[in-house]
């Protein structure tokens, strides 16, 4: 196993053995429900099947997140099982909240059943701790939120900014770049390529090692974990060329990724699906260099 996939286990058992330390969380009983929150995060800790997200796909998501269709909807087959803690190997950029004086990456995204709506599931997301606050040494949950089947993609993340507004957390306030880095929109895109066959998950073991090291202080390590990476798609160059026409092609050239609706099973049923980023083109031509378009604005 990688020292990279193992920083996963690693941090799910270092936050919840943080978890279990003396923590003064009630001063925070005046925000609400933080100690439920801590509860829910504790669960998915304790019971999630974890999973890695290396830095590859971290970087598709992101780019990817910025033009996912408004109307996406979520589906419940898009979890990859039923409570999970997934730890980014790169973590991804949120709107500035007022007030916030440091810059805020979301290092983690966790999930349950939810206990209120049926077939519902209860997402957290995660970041560090925080120095100086409750949370250093450990984790501190940004937000938590509830997504079911079919609901759309921008109208939950409007809802949720409208619901989750109060005096002390004034939340991101709207605008574009609120609905491009919002947190449930990274989360749609995330598990929405996840479920399509251009990413793979690949389950690894915990050697018995780091298992016992563990153990010694006072720690559990989960004895498997999920590694979800970019399946490189093959391209069928022969069928592209057939598709050329007799036309001659003097490049190969780059196909940006880019979201496409999709005719699905039945007539007139069509579903959002992402393209990943591939080269066009005869393969024994060179690839096309690069060329940059220069706007001049004038009065």
């Amino acid at each position: 196993m990688k020292v990279s996939h193992l920083r996963a286990v690693e941090k799910q058992a270092e936050w919840f053995h943080w978890l279990t330390l003396p923590h003064p969380f009630s001063l925070e009983l005046a925000e609400g429900n933080y100690l439920n929150v801590m509860k829910t995060s504790g669960e998915i800790l304790v019971e999630g099947e974890t999973l890695y997200m290396n830095a590859t796909f971290c970087d598709l998501v992101d780019h990817a997140r910025r033009t996912v269709p408004d109307d996406l909807q979520f589906e419940a087959s898009w979890v990859p099982c039923a409570t999970g803690f997934m730890w980014l190997e790169t973590p991804f950029s949120i709107p500035r909240q007022p007030g916030i004086p440091y810059e805020v990456g979301i290092r983690a995204v966790g999930w349950k059943p939810s206990e209120v709506i049926p077939g519902a599931t209860l997402f957290v997301v995660f970041i560090d701790g925080i120095p100086g606050t409750i949370s250093a040494g450990g984790f501190s949950p940004w937000s938590h939120f509830t997504l079911r089947e079919g609901m759309p993609l921008l109208e939950t993340t409007r809802r949720f900014e409208t619901d989750s507004i109060t005096a002390l957390e004034p939340g991101y306030g709207t605008g574009k770049e609120v609905d491009e880095l919002h947190e449930i929109r990274w989360v749609y895109t995330a598990l929405h390529l996840m479920a399509q066959p251009l990413t793979k998950t690949k389950e690894e073991q915990t050697s018995p090692l780091a298992r016992s090291m563990a153990r010694s202080r006072g720690r559990k390590l989960n004895s498997f974990l999920k590694v979800v990476s970019l399946r490189r798609l093959e391209y069928d160059r022969q069928h592209e060329e057939e598709r050329h026409n007799g036309r001659e092609y003097h490049w190969q050239w780059l196909v940006r990724g880019h979201w496409r609706l999709q005719p699905y099973k039945t007539l007139g049923d069509y579903k959002w699906i992402f393209i990943e980023a591939f080269v066009k083109g005869p393969h024994n031509m060179p690839l096309k260099p690069l060329t940059h378009t220069l706007f001049v604005a004038m009065r």
